[in-house]
């Protein structure tokens, strides 16, 4: 959805340009855009809301656990999204809230790859999509495999390094969390087209063209009813409570409904009985019992 918009500003960059402080290499940001054009694009839309989704995995260590199965569906692959509120990466004085991430396989790992991030920044009379400095190296399943690499000269210091890295880390927490969801077997996807009259025109302006683009669409059986009974081994009941939204990962060894294996996204629900009243929150409602 975004990456036309990227490569367009990537090549302004590529021009001699005093209102940037740093200059990039050129020969670096010919390979990105040549790298994004080949790349399958995934508008993962309002992270405002998917973090929401993930609320009670919040500040846990990322590509880690089962994290195995955070891997890329293509050699190149493109993801962006926007946020609507307060988790904006900021910029100095700049604001960013469209994010752009490039993520290309290892060579000679099967999992392994490599990531560079693109902020949009806004403000008066300046709307522009930068680089990172830094490009990660992401080795799912390490005790520390999140490693930062540099992407201009002079090398940061070692203090600008950390600010930048504590920025880029919503970026990263949203990248994982997309894999996860994209990797999932009750996960689908909506191809988006571009107007081919549209793309006639930008080619005949020089323009980029619009790419095709997938969006997540989550595939759920419908549900009857509004509230899920569970039965506990004591033959007891559960009182009634709502379930957040989280990933179930089966197993050959424990396999849904005995044959089927992989990692499943289960959505928010009610679950339980009121035959021992309601959990809401942090709060317990009591209800009388039924007599038989």
């Amino acid at each position: 959805m975004y990456a036309h918009q990227v490569i367009e500003n990537l090549k302004i960059l590529m021009e001699p340009n005093t209102r940037f402080k740093f200059q990039w290499d050129k020969e670096f940001l010919e390979k990105i855009i040549k790298l994004i054009s080949l790349s399958q694009q995934f508008h993962l839309e309002d992270q405002t809301q998917t973090d929401k989704l993930f609320a009670s995995s919040y500040g846990k260590p990322i590509f880690t656990g089962n994290s195995l199965f955070a891997k890329l569906p293509y050699k190149y692959t493109w993801f962006d999204y926007f946020r609507t509120k307060t988790q904006d990466v900021k910029l100095g004085s700049f604001h960013s809230y469209k994010t752009g991430i490039l993520a290309v396989n290892a060579l000679n790992h099967p999992t392994a790859f490599q990531i560079f991030i693109f902020n949009f920044i806004s403000e008066t009379n300046y709307n522009f999509w930068v680089p990172s400095h830094l490009s990660y190296q992401i080795m799912p399943g390490l005790d520390k495999p999140i490693t930062p690499a540099h992407l201009r000269e002079p090398e940061l210091a070692e203090e600008q390094i950390d600010q930048i890295i504590s920025e880029d880390q919503g970026d990263l927490t949203a990248l994982y969390d997309g894999l996860l969801l994209l990797n999932c077997k009750n996960i689908g996807t909506e191809t988006i087209r571009p107007n081919e009259k549209l793309n006639a025109k930008r080619r005949e302006n020089n323009k980029t063209e619009l790419f095709s683009y997938h969006i997540l669409r989550l595939k759920l059986p419908e549900i009857k009813g509004a509230v899920t009974q569970k039965r506990l081994s004591s033959g007891g009941h559960n009182r009634i409570h709502f379930c957040r939204g989280h990933f179930k990962e089966y197993t050959k060894e424990h396999p849904l409904f005995g044959k089927i294996v992989g990692l499943w996204w289960w959505q928010a629900h009610v679950r339980g009985q009121n035959k021992k009243g309601i959990v809401l929150k942090d709060y317990e409602v009591i209800t009388k019992k039924v007599k038989d």
